[in-house]
């Protein structure tokens, strides 16, 4: 399950890395950033389009086939919607098959980078099937592609933050005899990698917001995650991690404050993620009842028990939340009878 959530990671985290070195061609950068931003403001549609553009324009070039393929899964990773594998499937090795000819042709350090991202993206959907043994081979081919990348490059800012993605959530698996503990030394290149980048490394900050709540270290998550909601403020990834630790933290208007937030985004988009509605809602009912507003609790329950006809569609458990809506509905409504 650990390595399951550092593949995820390690996806997620490639949709900003092109910040940390300019594609030599200026209008295919030009073009790249415009899709990662359209990524980050949760506009899918437009950055489909943005990538497959680049595809049309550059069929040799990596860019666009693997950007494509990361909408798709960012995408999925927020709607909760259908996954189209075998068009993520297609994308991916058709980006692969571009970097191995970069490679072929001397273009090394990036030929290199793009290969690591292609494996990356395979071990993620290997994990997704539920074939962990082939998810660990391709998360290791990862990590060595980024490894010959930063040989040729030691300054390849893009290939640190991935790498230090693979080192950190891969030291969960130190047990295995060839992998080590660089938990440390994975967080070290992903600080390097903001740090000496020109410009925002917005998911790579979402990378140091999910380890610092694993790590407990709650302020630091809240301080990266507000520092990016304020560019992307309805950033649903974001609003959920700061959300998390503010909760951690026992810092109840900012969780609140929050969870409103991510409430109203989430029914703003153009895909309803069922249960991050379930769990918003829940929160509110919370706050709710211990402030002995039981009108705004049984209103919140009611939303939350009207996702039944979705626990079939939902792959989370959505099913919890509903029973903890009647729960509290009942006693809501026991406490205004009285």
């Amino acid at each position: 399950m650990i390595y399951r959530y550092f593949v995820v990671l390690l996806f997620v985290t490639i949709g900003v890395t092109i910040y940390a070195q300019e594609i030599p061609d200026k209008n295919l950068h030009a073009a790249v950033m415009k899709g990662i931003d359209q990524i980050l403001l949760q506009r899918y549609d437009s950055a489909k389009i943005t990538f497959s553009t680049i595809v049309k324009r550059y069929p040799l070039h990596p860019s666009g086939y693997l950007y494509s393929a990361a909408t798709l899964q960012a995408e999925y990773s927020d709607y909760k919607d259908k996954f189209d594998e075998d068009l993520f499937d297609s994308l991916v090795n058709k980006g692969q098959d571009c970097a191995q000819k970069m490679i072929e042709q001397r273009e090394m350090e990036w030929g290199y980078y793009y290969s690591g991202l292609a494996y990356a993206y395979l071990s993620y959907n290997a994990s997704e099937r539920g074939n962990l043994p082939k998810g660990i081979l391709y998360g290791f081919k990862a990590k060595n592609q980024m490894q010959n990348c930063l040989k040729i490059n030691p300054n390849f800012y893009a290939a640190m933050n991935v790498l230090g993605t693979y080192y950190y959530w891969g030291s969960a698996l130190s047990w295995l005899p060839f992998l080590s503990n660089k938990r440390e030394e994975g967080v070290k290149l992903i600080r390097t990698s903001i740090e000496q980048c020109a410009y925002e490394h917005v998911l790579g900050k979402k990378n140091l917001v999910v380890i610092f709540n694993e790590e407990k270290r709650y302020t630091d998550a809240v301080d990266v995650g507000l520092s990016v909601l304020k560019i992307y403020p309805d950033n649903r990834n974001f609003l959920w991690g700061v959300m998390k630790a503010a909760e951690k933290l026992h810092n109840d208007s900012l969780h609140e404050a929050i969870v409103c937030r991510l409430l109203q985004s989430t029914l703003n988009a153009p895909i309803r993620n069922y249960y991050r509605e379930a769990v918003c809602r829940i929160a509110l009912a919370e706050y709710a009842f211990s402030k002995k507003y039981y009108q705004n609790v049984i209103e919140e329950t009611k939303k939350t028990i009207a996702l039944k006809p979705y626990l079939s569609v939902s792959n989370k458990d959505l099913n919890n939340k509903i029973l903890r809506a009647e729960e509290l509905l009942a006693h809501a409504s026991a406490r205004i009878k009285n």
